[in-house]
């Protein structure tokens, strides 16, 4: 597990004590070479953090390396120093002996005033002017800049988490910021846009997250990409104090840090179906559908969130787990006409293929959006659970229904044989009595006289001795 993270606890607390070698003086290292007494015990430094020295004396104190150390750690120092200016060309490679060991703002509390850089450390050009930046925020997605300055704004407190001397490297997460450096953030903010008061919690956690990012970028481009600590220090990131990046080095060697790094891979890899809209938000991306008159829920936004154009073609496509979501998505879709298919279907179509949402987030939503904001204080976010449920709850009154209609089929059936067998009982009975149906132009029988019926019993009886008596 990794340790302990407490508020305003930073990685050189984490960081276990080590004994350092005393230094010595040349006069001191030349008489233990002639001499050849160097001695076995060596002497502990009192203070853990070295006291900033000189450029003069820095010069004269030789590193504790092996001739071989220092020169492979100069020939990765020059190989890196040469990296770093073809992507960073104005860019100046810090040394070792640039940047004091101990940042200001851990020791008073205030943060230094910094110029502005450039490249990726360069705000934008509306900042610091005077000119209060106008921010466009989406109605129904609570706090998420939209329109044209939005860019411009996620852009600055990007400049803002990468800055180490506002936002320290050396926090184990950003729940440990001091209450002055999100403060002096806030004022930064408030100082240059016309953000509401109420936007403060969500513009610290965007910086939050954004520092989160910066740092595990670093993190695997300067680190996990070479394999000892003099490889590592061998040269300082860009916009990294080297103080801070020596503290980062030996905290991500602690042994427990890296057990949760390598579990935060696994967990990561697990993730699929990414999206492809770069740095535009999925609020920017709502935003443009609805002015198209395009539909909005979630289920549509994934689908336009994961196409991406093949190279020299406007074709667009998607990759293997986005296509095989999006399918799903189509064979539920095809059980309903398109008329019929409104937002609340959808919405439980989206739920039954991706699964419930995690803890506290919704899916489609980006960053800093509750359950609560998007469904109400009372409401959850229609999950899988509460779909299985409402499938069951049709399930069974399908069931009854069925029952039903085949109870009463079963029933009419034996009405309808009563009603043959009444029917035929009719018919002897008026064969018997003599009666014949005679159908006239509206439909009715006519029921012979008293006189008729005697003519006929008369003509019946002389045809009846008439049998009986054939010599006559």
């Amino acid at each position: 597990m990794a340790p302990k993270r407490v508020r305003e606890q930073s990685m050189e607390e984490l960081i276990p004590a080590s004994p350092v070698r005393a230094k010595k003086s040349r006069s001191q290292a030349r008489s233990s070479q002639l001499h050849g007494s160097i001695s076995s015990q060596p002497q502990l430094v009192a203070s853990r953090r070295p006291q900033p020295t000189t450029s003069n004396q820095s010069q004269r104190q030789a590193p504790s390396m092996s001739v071989q150390s220092q020169q492979q750690a100069s020939t990765v120092r020059l190989t890196r120093s040469q990296e770093t200016q073809q992507c960073h060309p104005n860019l100046s490679t810090p040394s070792l002996e640039d940047e004091p060991l101990i940042t200001p703002s851990d020791e008073t509390g205030e943060i230094e005033p910094t110029m502005n850089g450039r490249g990726a450390a360069c705000s934008i050009a509306e900042w610091g002017t005077g000119t209060k930046l106008h921010i466009d925020f989406d109605t129904k997605w609570k706090w998420k800049p939209i329109k044209e300055n939005a860019q411009k704004f996620s852009t600055q407190l990007g400049v803002i988490a990468r800055n180490a001397r506002k936002v320290p490297l050396t926090k184990v997460s950003r729940s440990g910021m001091p209450d002055h450096i999100l403060d002096d953030i806030w004022k930064d903010v408030q100082d240059n846009t016309d953000v509401p008061d109420a936007y403060r919690p969500h513009c610290l956690k965007i910086v939050g997250n954004r520092w989160r990012d910066w740092k595990c970028r670093l993190k695997k481009e300067w680190y996990d990409k070479y394999e000892t600590n003099e490889e590592r220090l061998a040269i300082t990131p860009p916009q990294v104090p080297t103080d801070q990046w020596k503290i980062l080095v030996k905290y991500w060697g602690l042994p427990d840090v890296k057990e949760c790094s390598e579990a935060n891979k696994a967990n990561r890899a697990l993730g699929s179906a990414p999206h492809r809209t770069g740095r535009t938000s999925f609020a920017q991306v709502k935003n443009k559908m609805e002015e198209k008159g395009e539909k909005t829920d979630r289920l549509s936004l994934f689908m336009q969130t994961r196409k991406k154009k093949k190279k020299n073609d406007d074709e667009e496509v998607f990759d293997y787990e986005s296509a095989n979501i999006i399918n799903q998505f189509n064979q539920y879709l095809e059980e309903r006409e398109e008329h019929e298919q409104d937002e609340d279907y959808r919405e439980e179509v989206f739920s039954k293929v991706m699964g419930p949402d995690g803890h506290g987030r919704v899916r489609m939503y980006g960053t800093c959006i509750t359950p609560s904001q998007v469904f109400g204080q009372s409401s959850r976010v229609p999950d899988i659970n509460e779909n299985s449920i409402r499938e069951e709850l049709e399930r069974q009154y399908q069931s009854q229904i069925d029952d039903l209609k085949s109870h009463y089929e079963s029933k009419l059936g034996d009405l309808q044989s009563k009603y043959e067998d009444l029917s035929s009982q009719i018919h002897l009975m008026k064969a018997h009595v003599g009666f014949q149906a005679n159908p006239t132009e509206s439909g009715s029988e006519q029921i012979p006289d008293a006189s008729s019926l005697h003519q006929r019993r008369l003509s019946v009886s002389g045809e009846q001795q008439h049998q009986f008596h054939p010599e006559a």
